[in-house]
């Protein structure tokens, strides 16, 4: 119950502000992204740190992108010594990554982070 002088804001009133900043903030970020050459005013970035071994580990999207769509995949290797690199595009849905040693390329479990961007699903 609202004290005197307060508005009590509605669930509706409270979506209709958020879809209104939403908005805003997808206005000012669809600026900012261009993948591929071209603007993307729908898109969406995920990322995170995993082990990727040195037969290749399969990474899925914990959301899809856009179905036929490629996203962008960035990986950098945590340890000195190793890299991790991919072989193939990744899809809408997932990518493989494997771990290698940068002296000879021989192959290595390397923990990695990697980062995703592309249209949203």
């Amino acid at each position: 119950m609202a004290r005197p002088g307060e508005k009590i804001v509605t669930h509706t009133e409270l979506e209709a502000r958020l879809r209104m900043l939403e908005s805003k903030i997808n206005g000012v970020l669809s600026f900012l992204f261009f993948i591929g050459g071209s603007e993307k005013k729908n898109f969406m970035v995920q990322g995170g740190i995993d082990l990727f071994a040195g037969a290749g580990t399969a990474k899925t999207f914990g959301l899809p992108f856009k179905v036929g769509s490629s996203p962008l995949v960035l990986m950098t290797s945590r340890h000195k010594d190793m890299v991790a690199v991919m072989d193939a595009l990744p899809t809408a849905t997932a990518f493989t990554g494997y771990g290698r040693y940068i002296s000879d390329g021989s192959v290595a479990d390397c923990n990695a982070f990697w980062l995703a961007i592309g249209e949203r699903g």
